[in-house]
């Protein structure tokens, strides 16, 4: 049984991103799509990182390769195209008010791709969380900011 959850810039609530990721833009054209899951040209992945940091000087060209790299591991670009080809799910979220779990909550303040009020209706609905905003981060704020990211999943954990 699950007794803690941790959410870390979470979908799950119906949303409108402020900016989304070429990778992202390119996997729901549907002849893109096509192209995509056999020639993914690099400057994608780069693109796709930039606009999830926060702090673009972070985006190394060594961050850049491992992203492309795993873009490329067998079976990675389809799972992309397949994700976006899923029907929107307009009701799921409803179930989010029935989670007990104690949760953390971590969000990056800057999250252009899942922004921000989505952690305060996290927060609002789940009955037994604790919501901690980073700030100087976007989405992915266990990689912008390790450390600050990790002090409130230690502590949570104890």
């Amino acid at each position: 049984m699950v007794t803690k959850l941790i959410l870390i810039d979470a979908a799950g609530y119906p949303l409108k991103s402020k900016s989304v990721p070429l990778a992202f833009k390119l996997a729901q054209v549907p002849i893109v799509q096509n192209i995509i899951t056999f020639i993914t040209p690099r400057f994608i992945a780069k693109s796709s990182v930039e606009n999830v940091y926060y702090d673009k000087t972070k985006v190394t060209e060594e961050l850049v390769d491992r992203y492309f790299e795993l873009t490329l591991r067998n079976g990675n670009r389809q799972a992309i195209v397949d994700r976006f080809k899923v029907k929107k799910d307009t009701i799921s979220h409803k179930k989010i008010k029935l989670i007990e779990q104690k949760t953390l909550i971590i969000w990056g303040e800057e999250d252009k791709l899942i922004p921000l009020k989505m952690a305060y209706k996290f927060h609002n609905d789940l009955p037994n969380d604790t919501l901690v905003i980073l700030k100087n981060a976007g989405h992915v704020p266990m990689e912008e900011i390790p450390n600050k990211s990790l002090k409130p999943v230690i502590e949570f954990l104890k």
